[in-house]
Parts: structure tokens; C-alpha cells; sequence
């Protein structure tokens, strides 16, 4: 039973500790408060994404409406790269 008390004891700090998350900060987000980093890596992320995305103009064209997915990742330096894109 100790033994049990004793391994709950000294997991416990690392269950909650493990979990936390930390945003990257862009330079736009470096004076925001705390709570709101989140929201402005997310909403700086999808700024950069739609600034670097280029529409092919068949899908301007004929008025496509409906969902495209993008899979890419985003390099130290900030660069978007493309990894998969699928759209119905």
C-alpha cells in the first residue's frame, strides 16, 4: 500500500506538468498577454497561410464552393510547406 502511495506521489507532478503547451511567438504576438497567445499564433498563422496560398484561377473560374485540405508544416524560419492538399 505504501509503495502504491509513494509511485501516485511521484507521478502525479508529471501527469499534470507533461501536459502544457507552449505557442511559438511571432513578433506580432510578442506583447500580447498571456492568455490571448493562442489566439493570435492561430490567427497569425492563417494570415501568413492565405497570403502565400495562390488560388488556381480553374477553381476562380468556375465558382468552386466547398472544402479543400491542406496538410503543411511550418519550418523555423516561418515557411509554409506543402505536404498534401485533397479537395473532393
Amino acid at each position: 500500500m505504501k509503495n502504491r502511495i509513494l509511485l501516485f506521489a511521484l507521478l502525479t507532478p508529471l501527469l499534470i506538468f507533461a501536459q502544457s503547451e507552449k505557442y511559438p511567438e511571432y513578433n506580432k504576438c510578442q506583447n500580447v498577454e498571456v492568455k490571448n497567445i493562442e489566439q493570435c499564433f492561430y490567427e497569425t498563422t492563417k494570415e501568413l497561410f492565405f497570403n502565400e496560398f495562390k488560388v488556381p484561377s480553374i477553381i476562380e473560374n468556375e465558382k468552386y464552393k466547398g472544402n479543400i485540405n491542406a496538410v503543411f508544416l511550418v519550418t523555423n524560419t516561418g515557411q509554409f510547406k506543402l505536404l498534401y492538399i485533397n479537395s473532393p
